[in-house]
């Protein structure tokens, strides 16, 4: 995946957690909570969220609240609501390093609070 490619596929990821946010924000702890999202063709995106808002940018971060790893058209399904990331997990589709439990709070801001 070529630079220009990664930075409007964050582009895109921005565009729909700031989407998702309103009908989120209510439901997200007031202190920011770090994720990572990589895909196996590699990209690294972190995401970080509070109450207040929602970061999305390329990049890692040292001590995230979990790395989920899952290949770019999955984790497009998974932003586009055709794919829950919870039973993805289950199924093995995503790979999760760090606090699981944790990690399926990020699902509803990135599949869409539908």
């Amino acid at each position: 995946m070529s630079s220009s490619d990664q930075d409007a596929f964050v582009a895109k990821v921005r565009r729909i957690a700031d989407a998702n946010f309103p009908a989120v924000k209510d439901k997200l702890p007031s202190t920011e909570q770090v994720y990572v999202v990589k895909t196996e063709e590699g990209l690294s995106l972190v995401v970080a969220f509070s109450s207040e808002g929602i970061r999305v940018e390329k990049g890692d971060h040292p001590q995230p609240i979990s790395t989920m790893t899952m290949s770019q058209a999955d984790l497009d399904l998974l932003l586009q609501g055709q794919l829950d990331g919870v039973k993805a997990f289950l199924r093995g589709r995503v790979r999760v390093q760090g606090d699981v439990f944790k990690t399926m709070a990020l699902n509803s801001i990135l599949k869409g609070a539908q």
